[in-house]
């Protein structure tokens, strides 16, 4: 799971990190997870965060099976990378769909 800090002092309505946790671990139930969080450090990219890159490396060592988000741009903030990583991750890890790899919620 990976969570984004709140934006309410700049004027928009997301929703704080631990809300976002919430959400994301009632989603999940009683399955195991493991939460990727950058505690509210600058997400512009994913090569400047250390988390995102650890959850990557697990899903390329075959440690995750499913990855939670509130909005696609939790995950990453840029459509063209956003969508790069899904095709990296449903295609190349075996997966046929998008849909049995993310959920966003």
């Amino acid at each position: 799971m990976r969570r984004s800090v709140s934006d309410k002092d700049k004027g928009n309505n997301s929703i704080s990190i631990a809300a976002q946790k919430e959400e994301c671990v009632r989603f999940v139930g009683d399955c195991e997870y493991h939460i990727y969080c950058n505690d509210g450090k600058n997400g512009k990219d994913i090569a400047h965060s250390p988390e995102f890159q650890a959850m990557m490396q697990d899903a390329r060592d075959d440690l995750i099976s499913r990855i939670v988000v509130k909005k696609y741009d939790r995950f990453s903030r840029n459509m063209r990378e956003y969508l790069n990583i899904t095709d990296e991750l449903v295609f190349t890890y075996g997966e046929c769909h998008p849909n049995s790899y993310f959920s966003i919620i």
